[in-house]
């Protein structure tokens, strides 16, 4: 039996009835491993039990078997156990388990190999994805400001990227295909799926190409070829990554006032590894899936104060709303943009607007004046 963290297993044994009319057996289990060997057992309560003993040493003892009527024949018996692997490194960790019944006519030994439970899991998975007019930095190769070599990938000014990692590859054959299907809302983001080398780290040729693109998801996957092993590893290691842009229309539909902003899980669905014989690799699940695939939670927000859009708050932000002080709904100079306080706006730009951007100097994405951190998911 292979076995992640834990597993439930029920062991059965048939007994043969051989006279007629009811009759009572006293039966007798014990299961024993080892001490120190990277493995529990627990008996779980069966139907109509009250006490059942705890740990790998223990027996339950007197438990009692009543036929129905004045039958003769085979009737099975079960127990359910719980073992757990506990070892620091699962891997590599075997035991021989007893279990012995004392209607029984011999012991019987079960085979248990743990291993660590294979994850993919998105990193972050909640983050702030910051709103900016330019993001970030200056691209040298097509002059504009936008998402250019020196943005941080991992800051969310203005585009963020999700790092798939991976943990518990450790298949003898080695990682040969893997596949996942990312679920989003296009309304919100627009993603950017890309292998991130792992793959082919041994020197397998890997080809991405068979990757399909709908309006809200994209199947990613990947195949590798060639003569040599596919690669093997504990984790994390980042099996591919998600580049999440906003929709250009959300800097018109929000605004940089408290607890702004809209939250969008990306939803990791079907994670799949194969070896290099496309064979589900060890610890899967289902035919194949990866046991743990995460999500990712992200909050689309403005800075708060920051009416400029350029994920800082400082004069330039001070001087664009101290221009419209004293301006209200139905003059020119009046702009809702700039309408922070109250959250859902009063049709007017009074020194409580003044005093949301002037209390804030200094903010940052970094480094935020009060804190705004990402939202959990949305049950």
């Amino acid at each position: 039996m292979l076995i992640g963290q834990s597993a439930r297993v029920t062991v059965s044994e048939t007994v043969e009835v051989l006279s007629a009319g009811p009759i009572s057996l006293d039966h007798v289990w014990t299961a024993e491993t080892g001490a120190g060997d990277g493995v529990e057992v627990d008996w779980l309560e069966l139907p109509g039990e009250s006490d059942v003993p705890t740990g790998f040493a223990d027996t339950i003892d007197t438990l009692t078997f009543q036929t129905s009527g004045h039958l003769q024949g085979l009737f099975t018996l079960s127990r359910q156990l719980e073992v757990r692997c506990t070892a620091a490194n699962l891997a590599g960790v075997t035991v021989l388990l007893g279990l012995t019944s004392e209607a029984g006519n011999s012991p019987t030994s079960l085979f248990v190999q743990c291993f660590d439970q294979p994850q993919e899991v998105e990193v972050p998975d909640q983050a702030n994805l910051w709103l900016m007019r330019h993001p970030n930095c200056l691209n040298p190769v097509t002059g504009n400001y936008d998402v250019g070599p020196c943005a941080d990938p991992k800051a969310g000014r203005g585009w963020l990227r999700i790092d798939e990692v991976g943990s518990a590859i450790a298949d003898a054959e080695g990682l040969g295909a893997y596949e996942k299907q990312v679920k989003f809302d296009h309304k919100l983001v627009n993603l950017k799926v890309e292998d991130a080398g792992f793959l082919g780290s041994t020197g397998r040729s890997v080809n991405c190409t068979m990757t399909i693109v709908t309006e809200n998801w994209i199947m990613f996957g990947c195949v590798s070829t060639g003569s040599q092993q596919g690669p093997v590893n504990p984790g994390p290691v980042t099996l591919s990554t998600i580049s999440v842009y906003p929709a250009s229309d959300l800097v018109e539909r929000i605004r940089p006032t408290k607890d702004s902003g809209v939250v969008t899980t990306l939803l990791d669905e079907n994670c799949e590894w194969a070896d290099t014989q496309g064979n589900p690799m060890l610890g899967m699940v289902n035919g194949g899936l990866v046991p743990v695939c995460g999500d990712a939670t992200l909050t689309i927000r403005m800075l708060e104060g920051d009416v400029n859009l350029d994920c800082n708050v400082d004069v330039l932000d001070e001087q664009g709303i101290a221009f419209r002080y004293g301006s209200s709904f139905g003059l020119v100079l009046y702009d809702k943009f700039f309408d922070l306080e109250p959250s859902a706006g009063d049709s007017d730009i009074d020194v409580k607007d003044l005093q949301f951007v002037f209390g804030r100097d200094g903010s940052s994405c970094q480094r935020q004046i009060p804190d705004q951190p990402p939202s959990p998911p949305i049950p």
